[in-house]
């Protein structure tokens, strides 16, 4: 028989550990995002999803044109917020994470995650930005922090049980040095919870 007890014990340990290590290197940055810039799934860390951008108005929206276009994967669904840092657009699904360039659609660089337990549901909502980092769940259960320049892993944690239907969907948020993140899969009769 498990421990539940312990594994939930050590599942907080990790959580910690990771959310020190995170922000032992630096801090986020306070300051005011650039007009060009948009670094959360919600624009800003108090969730009002409003530009100040004015190049696009009532008077030129209907002139818009496809400038280009890229394919993301044959999986899944396509449901990811894109985040927007220093002329790179970053964006998910269920397996990858891409990288490119938002002036002319070239691909910077592609993350690539082969599940390493069976997926309980394959869909991600995008990531969170801190430090050079991006941070992202996966529907197997893990969380994962990818350097934004190279696309390369710097980590990875179990720290959802996808036996258990818990999955990571959502895209993180990140407070005052913490890295939050909750648990998907209601749907299949898991209780949720929220892990900093």
């Amino acid at each position: 028989m498990m421990n539940f007890a312990a594994i939930r014990t050590r599942r907080k340990l990790i959580v910690l550990t990771i959310t020190t290590t995170l922000f032992a290197s630096g801090t986020i940055n306070a300051t005011p995002l650039p007009d060009a810039d948009w670094l959360s799934y919600n624009g800003t860390a108090n969730g009002q999803r409003y530009s100040p951008l004015d190049q696009i108005n009532v008077g030129n929206v209907a002139t818009l044109t496809e400038v280009c276009r890229l394919k993301v994967d044959d999986s899944g669904t396509f449901q990811a917020g894109l985040v927007q840092l220093g002329g790179t657009l970053f964006f998910t699904n269920a397996h990858h994470t891409l990288a490119v360039d938002a002036t002319n659609c070239t691909l910077r660089w592609r993350h690539v995650y082969q599940s390493e337990q069976q997926d309980v549901f394959q869909i991600n909502r995008g990531v969170a930005v801190a430090n050079g980092r991006l941070f992202r769940g996966k529907p197997d259960g893990r969380l994962f922090a990818i350097d934004a320049a190279s696309g390369k892993t710097i980590w990875q944690q179990p720290i959802g049980d996808p036996f258990q239907g818990e999955f990571f969907s959502s895209v993180p948020a990140i407070w005052q040095r913490l890295l939050i993140v909750g648990t998907a899969g209601g749907d299949w009769g898991i209780r949720g919870r929220i892990l900093a």
